[in-house]
């Protein structure tokens, strides 16, 4: 099952403080994650590795952060993630590839 971004959005909203279903719905959702990750170029992926590293975008990545705020992944400051659980999909994706 693939889920939208406004339907997974609902999901977290319901399922924030409970790591169970956080978890249940990292897993269900893996299909839909792993689309979202390979429709991102790769200027998109490396600047949501740098912010899952606490990295503050720069003037210079304000292209890639006015795209990523507009696709609901990244807050308008472009320092955080708007979704949690996209945040843990991208943490989990960075720590594989290290």
């Amino acid at each position: 099952m693939v889920y939208s971004q406004q339907a997974l959005i609902l999901l977290v909203k319901s399922a924030l403080g409970n790591h169970r279903y956080c978890f249940t719905l990292l897993e269900r959702g893996d299909q839909y994650f792993r689309e979202l990750w390979t429709s991102l170029t790769q200027s998109d992926r490396t600047l949501l590795g740098c912010v899952v590293q606490g990295e503050t975008p720069t003037a210079q990545h304000k292209k890639v952060v006015r795209k990523l705020v507009q696709k609901e992944i990244l807050e308008k400051e472009g320092n955080a993630f708007q979704v949690p659980l996209v945040q843990r999909f991208v943490e989990q994706v960075v720590e594989e590839e290290m």
